[in-house]
């Protein structure tokens, strides 16, 4: 998808030992001993899209092409230096780039949703919680340590998803974090937690529910009672 949407007027910007011009939809790059990752950083700065770097991007570069799309500039900088890019997107047009070091795709793709966990698209956000929880090569207490760091989100879509994400982890990974959140002090928190547990049928989440069965809080109760009498239900359906 081409970035190049966002690419202000025509001009000519430069700085020291780097000079870009800008005409519409293409840029031209004129580039002296001058690190990677200002040139990519000033390039983007000129069509309005952020850069999330999981390498420093320090190598100095020397180079110059003429007027070309944004996308080829990336490409040019970055993929013929073995780097590996992703756009993250708004829409039809793409408001973040991210760059990652000479490694393996599998690696790159992991890095990526962890990028995507603290971007300023809340959607995005959602979308790397929901990649993260079904990356099948990376382990789930990985995934729940990586999860955590969510539950905090100002979004409260963002911080449901974890938590559902959370309670489905295989083998448990997600409980002690789980138990944890049942005594935060926000009762919202607790609800969150309840739910995700009541679409769960293993022992651990029957455990977990009756921590809160007497909790402070009426919607707790009445959620975890809900959620414990729909247990005994279904082992007695008489």
């Amino acid at each position: 998808m081409s970035a190049a949407a966002g690419t202000r007027s025509a001009g000519t910007r430069s700085a020291d030992g780097l000079v870009l011009t800008v005409e519409q939809d293409r840029v031209a790059v004129d580039a002296s001993n001058v690190p990677l990752g200002d040139v990519l950083a000033a390039l983007s700065r000129e069509v309005g899209v952020s850069v999330r770097s999981a390498d420093a991007l320090a190598e100095r570069v020397t180079l110059r092409f003429p007027a070309t799309s944004f996308d080829d500039a990336v490409s040019r900088l970055l993929k013929d230096r073995g780097f590996s890019i992703r756009f993250g997107d708004a829409g039809r047009r793409p408001i973040a780039i991210y760059v990652f070091g000479r490694r393996a795709p599998v690696d790159a793709d992991r890095v990526h949703l962890q990028l995507g966990l603290t971007d300023a698209d809340p959607v995005t956000r959602v979308g790397a919680v929901l990649g993260l929880a079904t990356t099948a090569d990376t382990g789930a207490e990985a995934i729940s340590v990586s999860l955590q760091g969510v539950l905090d989100d100002p979004d409260p879509a963002v911080r449901d998803f974890a938590i559902v994400a959370l309670s489905e982890l295989p083998g448990g990974a997600g409980n002690r974090v789980l138990e944890r959140l049942l005594r935060d002090d926000d009762p919202q928190s607790r609800e969150d937690v309840v739910h995700a547990l009541a679409e769960l049928e293993d022992v651990d989440s029957l455990r977990l529910l009756r921590t809160v069965a007497d909790d402070l809080d009426a919607d707790v109760r009445v959620s975890a009672g809900a959620a414990i009498a729909e247990r005994r239900l279904l082992a007695d359906p008489r």
